[in-house]
C-alpha cells in the first residue's frame, strides 16, 4: 500500500424520484457531481484505482472512486449525468437478477451498452444478493454465486477472466474465511459499506465506501471536505472501523 493512497470510494445504490432509505434523488445526485467538479475532484478508473493502492502510480489530489451497488436500471441516468462531468464509474452488479431481466434490474442490453461506452466498469456484487453463512455449506454456495457471477459478466459483457477482480460484499457482510475464498477465487479487491476512505492503512480486502445515499447537498459536502485531509480519512477508518468490529465482533469487518 502507497503511503500517497489517499481516496474516498463512493457509493450510491439507487437514484429516482421514488422514496426509499437507499435512494437519491436526480438533482441530489446532480448536485453532489456538480460539487465536486466545482472543486477539482476527479473520478478513477479500476486500472488507476488499482496502481494508486499499489503503488505503482503516484496520485494527485482530489481523486475518487465513484461506485454503485446491485444495478438499477437507474444506471442509465446515472452514466448520463457522470458523462456531463467527465467522470467515469464503477457498477457492482447482482448479476443473477440482470440475467433474469429482472424488471427492478438494469437490462442485460442496456449493462452492454453502457461496458461499450465505457462510462462504467462492471464487476461483481456476487451472482444472488445472499448473506453467506461462512459455516457448512455456506462458504460452497458463495463459490458458486461467485463462479456465477464471473462467468456472467465473461460471457455477457466480454469481460477478461482476470479483469473480474472486485468484489463488493453485499451489505458489507463478509468474514476472515469468505475474504480468502474470494481471494483464491480471483478476487483481490474487495469493498465494504464502511464510511471513511482508502489510505496507507486499508488492505485491499476491507475497502472501505462512503455510502452516501439520500444524503444532502450539505451533508455530502461536509463528508467530502472532511475526507481531502488525510488525517479527515484516517480518523473515519478508525471511529466506523472501531464501530464494524464492536458490531460484529473479531470475525467480521
Amino acid at each position: 500500500m502507497s503511503a500517497s493512497v489517499h481516496v474516498p470510494v463512493l457509493l450510491y445504490h439507487h437514484v429516482n424520484g421514488r422514496p426509499g432509505a437507499t435512494t437519491t434523488h436526480p438533482s441530489v445526485f446532480h448536485a453532489h457531481l456538480q460539487w465536486l467538479a466545482d472543486r477539482g475532484w476527479r473520478s478513477m478508473t479500476l486500472a488507476e484505482f488499482e496502481a494508486a493502492v499499489a503503488g505503482r502510480a503516484t496520485l494527485g489530489p482530489r481523486r475518487f472512486l465513484l461506485t454503485y451497488d446491485d444495478g438499477s436500471p437507474d444506471l442509465v441516468l446515472c452514466a448520463s449525468q457522470m458523462r456531463v462531468f467527465g467522470f467515469t464509474g464503477v457498477a457492482f452488479l447482482n448479476t443473477g437478477r440482470v440475467q433474469r431481466e429482472d424488471p427492478g434490474c438494469l437490462s442485460s442490453a442496456d449493462a452492454l451498452l453502457l461496458a461499450k461506452q465505457g462510462t462504467l466498469e462492471f464487476q461483481s456484487h456476487t451472482h444472488e444478493h445472499a448473506r453467506f453463512d461462512p459455516s457448512g455449506d455456506g462458504l460452497k454456495k458463495l463459490a458458486v454465486s461467485l463462479s456465477a457471477s464471473r462467468l456472467w459478466l465473461e460471457q455477457a459483457l466480454g469481460l477478461r477472466q482476470d479483469a473480474i477482480c472486485h468484489l463488493a460484499w453485499p451489505w458489507g457482510h463478509c468474514t476472515p474465511e469468505m475474504e480468502s475464498m474470494a481471494r483464491e477465487m480471483g478476487f483481490g479487491w474487495q469493498y465494504l459499506v464502511q464510511r471513511g476512505m482508502v489510505t496507507r492503512t486499508a488492505t485491499p480486502l476491507r475497502l472501505p465506501r462512503l455510502c452516501v445515499d439520500g444524503m444532502s447537498a450539505a451533508q455530502f459536502s461536509n463528508w467530502m471536505t472532511l475526507l481531502s485531509f488525510r488525517s479527515g480519512g484516517e480518523l473515519a477508518n478508525l471511529v466506523f472501523g472501531s464501530v464494524r468490529h464492536i458490531r460484529h465482533g473479531m470475525g467480521y469487518w
